[in-house]
């Protein structure tokens, strides 16, 4: 058995046979079409912000209410001739969506003669395109820019080097797709469409193709022209911060799962719709898995204090957890990086996390917050206990 195939500590079950749940996943979390609206409200918000900065004083969700309201006005403005190009294009994409999940439903999502492999290793399979642009890299996932032929909106092909990891991804969004809760899909990455590695092929492909939003790492370091980068205050940080810790605890309580790799670059978001969502579940482990890690959880700057000594002392829980995204919300609010050297976290003591930069700079409430989470284990917040207390929430941001 290869050693891709030997990995233990994983969010997986059951033998499940990949073709089925490939359609479980794709028929339960399938994004739906836009509608013309939709699609020209997408395409108007930034330049409609834009307008209203210059014209106005106004900030936060003042501002984004009022671009709101104008992309509505110039939707009216532009009548049933200029509105039937936006309807035109809402029904291709309808078309194209019930294409690819009716595909993927009958079982015809196999790597096969129409797939070829590309210089830099993505593939064509069918009417998807992965091209050579990098979205992101992981330490052994890579995501490409995708684009369906009849699809306007660009998609994002998340590349597996290991078998291992695509099996725990794949295993993850079954979980997440098993919950019967209606909102599910506003709290996670959704996706499009799954491939199946080729038996016969001697490198086979892994790759599962998602609808494309940027991560908040990417978004942190975008400002006017792109030069810069820009810290979250406000409604903004709040509804975030909210929305994150909604999908981590959804994934404890609902789902049985621990994410072990919160952090900016795992978290993606929509700036038109102010909707943050959870992603790369590679590393995702059961919350009743007892079993000896094989590798340290989380990026080391998110990584709690008491996780840095050998692999089998090792516990990940909610706590872990806490930590992780509290040092993500520094980083979201602050535009800083919390730590800047291992041993920074490591040697932390109690309460020390009020001398760094990255939480000096933040207003004294958001402060008050995320120093519950960025403390001692033993009197560290809980992402639930956080959700259930109004007055915390209302601090954040």
């Amino acid at each position: 058995m290869p050693p891709a195939e030997k990995r233990k500590n994983s969010a997986t079950g059951s033998k499940i046979n990949k073709r089925d749940l490939l359609a479980k996943v794709s028929k339960t979390i399938l994004p739906k079409a836009h509608s013309p609206y939709n699609l020209f409200y997408q395409a108007s918000l930034a330049q409609a912000k834009a307008a209203v900065e210059a014209e106005s004083t106004l900030q936060g969700i003042q501002l984004h209410r009022a671009a709101v309201a104008r992309v509505g006005k110039l939707w009216k403005e532009l009548g049933p001739n200029g509105q039937q190009e936006w309807k035109d294009r809402s029904e291709s994409e309808f078309e194209a969506r019930y294409e690819v999940a009716q595909r993927l439903l009958s079982g015809d999502d196999s790597m096969d003669d129409r797939s070829r492999s590309l210089d830099s290793g993505v593939v064509r399979v069918g009417r998807w395109c992965c091209t050579d642009t990098v979205l992101w890299q992981g330490k052994r996932t890579t995501a490409y820019k995708a684009r369906h032929e009849l699809l306007e909106s660009v998609s994002m092909a998340v590349i597996f080097q290991d078998a291992a990891d695509y099996k725990v991804e794949l295993d993850t969004l079954q979980r997440i797709s098993d919950v019967g809760v209606a909102d599910k899909s506003s709290l996670f990455m959704a996706l499009a469409m799954g491939f199946l590695p080729n038996p016969e092929s001697e490198n086979p492909v892994h790759c599962l193709v998602y609808r494309y939003l940027p991560t908040v790492d990417e978004c942190l370091k975008i400002k006017g022209n792109g030069v810069g980068v820009t810290r979250w205050s406000g409604a903004k940080l709040r509804v975030a911060g909210k929305q994150l810790a909604v999908a981590v605890e959804f994934l404890h309580s609902m789902v049985g799962v621990y994410h072990c790799d919160l952090r900016p670059k795992t978290v993606f978001w929509s700036e038109s719709d102010w909707i943050l969502k959870l992603g790369r579940f590679a590393n995702c482990r059961l919350c009743q898995d007892r079993s000896v890690l094989e590798f340290a959880p989380y990026v080391a700057w998110y990584r709690a204090p008491e996780l840095f000594q050998k692999l089998e002392c090792l516990r990940v829980d909610e706590l872990t957890e806490s930590w992780a995204y509290a040092a993500t919300m520094v980083e979201i609010a602050s535009a800083k990086q919390l730590f800047t050297s291992l041993q920074d976290v490591v040697n932390i003591a109690p309460q020390s996390a009020s001398k760094f930069a990255a939480i000096q700079c933040l207003e004294v409430g958001v402060q008050n917050v995320l120093l519950k989470f960025l403390c001692d284990r033993k009197k560290r917040l809980s992402i639930r206990s956080f959700l259930e207390s109004e007055v915390l929430l209302s601090q954040l941001g």
